[in-house]
Formats: structure tokens, C-alpha cells, sequence
């Protein structure tokens, strides 16, 4: 996860990867921009290259993810490592390159996968770096989870008031997630999920897949079915309830930065209703 720039956006040369990087995680192929990976991510023939903000957190996930045992059922890119045995250079990571895309509205084989990757990751501790970690996404966690105080424009805090009155202890037991899957599950030639960009949290499991609800409910047409899909899931409509709050506490900071976005405070805002209305059918 990182904050790009939107000119690194519209020029993603300007984060190319320098030839010294290059060569330490021995790329031979010429480098093509890879769109979607925030603006830092590039492939040379059969690996990838990422520029990371944090050293130790590329690390970690790199020493989580290489030995780590997947099943058939699903795909987890490994990383690789330089000559001199090392998982970051500079800045920059490196992992295998898997030919595979994004398909539309895919959102149940998603969640399907990450229940997948979470039970081989169950039992994997929590990293201390963890308690360092200071992002827009960081800190939108630790609102919805820790009770840290949300910052943002009015009209956002309004929002996040209204959850945190819906809002009920969570007995569930927290692990390593991924804690962003939705936009990053794609599909091999086998139909196979491939799960990338992997954003690691310490939360209840069936929490990474409320995220999954909400991201598709708010944005990528899944309609109001999208908040049921966790039904038949302990405390799922408190699970949806942190979800929310996390994306729209992290908006609320963004918000700060970059300017108040009038369409996807609506967009929240009918994220909050729609889950109130839920709530009140359940009292």
C-alpha cells in the first residue's frame, strides 16, 4: 500500500526501477509498466518488480509468503529473491510473474479464495512491525478496531458516528488477513484466483471478506445482496460495521489531502444507511 502521487500516476517512468535493482533480482527482459499496481509496479519477462514504502514490511511479507503452502485451488505469486539472498533492494521487491486477469463480478470466488490463503496463513504471528505501521489505511484500521480518533472533514466524522452507534464487541479470533481483496484477485487461463498485492492485517478472518462486501457493494455494482453474502457468519453485520468504518475513515483522511470528493462521500453515505437499515432488521 502506498500514497502515489498523481503525477507518478500520469508518468510512471519516473518510478522505473534504476539498473541496480535490475540486475540484483537478475532481470533480463526489457521493463513494461504494470497499470494497477499504484504507479511503482513493473514486469521484466517473468517477474515483477514493486517499489515498497516500508523495508521491513516487504520483508516480512516476503519471509510469510515464500515458504508459505497453498493448495492447488489457488495461486499466491512467491517472491524472489536477489543474488545476495536479499528480499528488498532499494526500495524495491521483487516476485514471480503470473499471467492472469481481472474478471467482473467474481466477488464469491474471491471471498472463496481468501478463506483459502487464511487458513494456510492461520497461526502465522503478528509482526511487531505492525505497531509502527502509519498510513491513511493504518489509521482507518485502527478506528474502526482500537478506537482511535477519525479525522476528516465534518460530514465524514457525521458518517462514522452514525456506525460507531451501531457498533458491538467482536469475539472472533483475529489472524493474519489480507486485508484488501477485492480489487486483488485475479483469474489464470484455468480460472484459477491468483491473489496479489498482498496487504497484510491482524484481524478476525471473515473480516478481510466484509471488506470484500463493502468494496463491492460501494463500487463495483454488487447491489444490496453484497451485505448478505455473510449471513450465515458469526457477527457478520458487525464485521460489515468495521469494514465500513475502516473505508471511510480512511476516505476521511484522503479527504483531508486531497479534497472533499462529493461523490464518494454519497457513495459512504449510502454505505451507512443501507447498513443501519440492516442492523434495525436484525434489533
Amino acid at each position: 500500500m502506498s500514497e502515489v502521487s498523481p503525477a507518478a500516476r500520469r508518468h510512471p517512468h519516473m518510478n522505473q526501477p534504476p539498473a541496480t535493482v535490475r540486475d540484483a533480482f537478475r532481470c533480463e527482459a526489457r521493463l513494461e509498466f504494470l497499470a494497477g499496481g499504484e504507479g511503482r509496479t513493473w514486469r521484466s519477462g517473468a517477474r515483477v518488480l514493486k517499489r515498497v514504502d516500508s523495508s521491513e514490511q516487504a520483508e516480512w511479507t516476503s519471509e510469510v509468503l515464500a515458504p508459505l503452502w497453498t493448495p492447488p485451488s489457488i495461486v499466491v505469486p512467491r517472491p524472489i529473491a536477489a543474488s545476495r539472498g536479499e528480499w528488498v533492494v532499494d526500495g524495491w521487491t521483487c516476485q514471480e510473474y503470473i499471467d492472469a486477469r481481472r474478471i467482473p463480478h467474481r466477488w464469491t470466488d474471491i471471498i472463496d479464495a481468501g478463506r483459502v490463503l487464511h487458513r494456510c496463513l492461520a497461526g502465522v504471528p503478528r509482526p511487531a512491525w505492525m505497531d509502527r505501521a502509519d498510513d491513511w489505511w493504518r489509521r482507518g484500521d485502527a478506528v474502526a478496531w482500537e478506537g482511535r480518533t477519525a479525522v476528516g472533514p465534518v460530514p465524514y466524522l457525521a458518517l462514522l458516528d452514525r456506525l460507531f452507534a451501531l457498533r458491538r464487541p467482536v469475539a472472533s479470533a483475529a489472524q493474519i488477513v489480507h486485508g484488501d481483496l477485492c480489487g486483488n484477485v485475479l483469474f489464470d487461463a484455468t480460472g484459477r484466483p491468483v491473489l496479489i498485492d498482498f496487504s497484510p492485517y491482524f484481524r478476525p478472518s471473515e473480516w478481510a471478506n466484509a471488506v470484500v462486501a463493502i468494496d463491492a457493494f460501494e463500487w463495483e455494482g454488487a447491489g444490496p445482496q453484497a451485505l448478505h453474502w455473510l449471513d450465515d457468519v458469526e457477527s457478520s453485520e458487525q464485521l460489515l460495521v468495521r469494514a465500513a468504518i475502516f473505508r471511510i475513515a480512511t476516505s476521511a483522511e484522503v479527504a483531508v489531502v486531497r479534497g472533499f470528493d462529493e461523490t464518494q462521500f454519497r457513495v459512504h453515505a449510502a454505505t451507512v444507511a443501507a447498513i443501519e437499515e440492516r442492523c434495525r432488521h436484525l434489533s
